[in-house]
């Protein structure tokens, strides 16, 4: 049994607006894929109660993985808990929160959170995952690494150098009015929104979440703005495939706009399955966690929302690892229509003979991998692709 709609929003209200200090990143980010799985602890007293199904019903995790995430956060927990609190009970309370946008009237009983205080213990324990995601949603940092993902990716997809795919995310935020509606927040689907520039390698890792930014923010703007660029996070050989909305700009991999030949044909099909990855695994994220499909009011305080966003995404990079099943009811999150800004300063920086050849040279190393990309989704995101000249 959940709470009332309005109990739901008053809560969603009170911990999406929550904000507090900046917290300090960890130093040395690892891609999920090499996170070491660790046997089950000790037995746990709400855990052991709940049956396998009533566990993902009510979390949309498996056992396993919940009890690796109880031994990652109950240490960290104990430390600032409230002693009527248990560690174990407010991680729980959480994990219910992100999978179904409320919080249970039994497991709050079971846990003994007042529904008061369930805010404050939710906000509490979104600081601790977001506070992990530079180790656990990171890019590969050395040339050497960026290659071997590369690799990877090449034999999913065909096209060499890719790192991943890069978009946005969507996140639909509650207007109050029936008429109005905020232009900063009004996304091209017209709905209100903020929005996350993500990277995803072809596995369905995310590799990388900006912070969130008000829903009208085109793509490109993102892009240029985005600590991958500003770092120069890439290194220049190696590229991450993308939909509409993009200037010319190094890295990034649009298709071809007019294929003149079946090589660029089959090369367009191969980004466009890349592509359709992003699509999936935003799909995947919003199903298994749903508080992400209704994310708090339209307003321009950014950090409640953003500390749950990046708690979601943590959470669905140890799903991927612990090779949990997707959340009944996903569905593919297509990638929004294109809106994008001049960037002078970029086009005139960018050398366009140069890019030219090097997507040329790239054309010419992509070789299909046999059996027609099974292993990969099937494209029928509603875009153009971007133009390539």
């Amino acid at each position: 049994m959940a709470f009332a709609l309005p109990v739901w929003l008053a809560v969603q209200e009170e911990f999406l607006g929550y904000e507090d200090e900046p917290v300090k990143p960890y130093a040395s980010p690892v891609h999920p894929a090499v996170l070491p799985i660790q046997p089950d602890a000790l037995s746990r007293t709400l855990l052991d109660e709940l049956d396998d199904q009533s566990l993902f019903e009510s979390f949309h995790l498996t056992r396993p993985c919940i009890s690796f995430l109880l031994d990652l956060l109950e240490r960290q927990i104990d430390r600032v808990r409230q002693p009527e609190h248990t560690a174990e009970g407010m991680i729980l309370l959480a994990l219910n929160f992100y999978a179904m946008g409320t919080v249970s009237a039994d497991l709050l009983v079971k846990t003994g959170v007042r529904s008061l205080d369930s805010s404050g213990v939710i906000a509490l324990v979104s600081k601790h995952l977001s506070d992990m995601a530079d180790q656990l949603i990171a890019l590969p940092e050395t040339r050497k690494d960026q290659g071997d993902l590369a690799a990877v990716n090449k034999r999913s997809c065909g096209i060499p150098r890719v790192l991943g795919v890069l978009g946005t995310a969507h996140f639909r935020t509650q207007d109050h009015s029936e008429v109005f509606r905020s232009p900063l927040f009004l996304n091209t689907h017209g709905y209100t929104s903020v929005v996350c520039q993500v990277v995803c390698d072809l596995a369905g890792y995310l590799l990388n979440v900006e912070r969130c930014q008000i829903g009208s923010k085109p793509n490109h703007e993102l892009w240029m703005s985005s600590s991958i660029k500003l770092k120069d996070s890439i290194a220049p050989e190696f590229w991450l495939v993308v939909g509409r909305g993009y200037e010319q700009s190094p890295n990034l991999l649009p298709a071809f706009s007019k294929p003149v030949n079946q090589h660029q044909a089959s090369f367009n099909a191969a980004q466009g399955r890349a592509r359709a990855v992003l699509s999936c695994t935003l799909g995947r994220l919003k199903g298994r966690f749903r508080v992400l499909q209704l994310l708090g009011s339209v307003d321009e305080r950014l950090d409640g929302k953003q500390r749950v966003i990046e708690a979601c995404c943590v959470l669905h990079n140890l799903a991927n690892q612990f090779s949990v099943p997707a959340a009944s009811g996903a569905a593919r999150d297509l990638q929004h229509p294109a809106k994008t800004s001049w960037c002078p300063q970029e086009r005139i920086g960018v050398n366009r003979s140069r890019l030219l050849l090097d997507r040329l040279q790239l054309l010419a190393d992509f070789s299909p991998p046999p059996g027609g990309h099974a292993a990969m989704a099937t494209e029928s995101e509603e875009e153009d692709p971007s133009t390539t000249h």
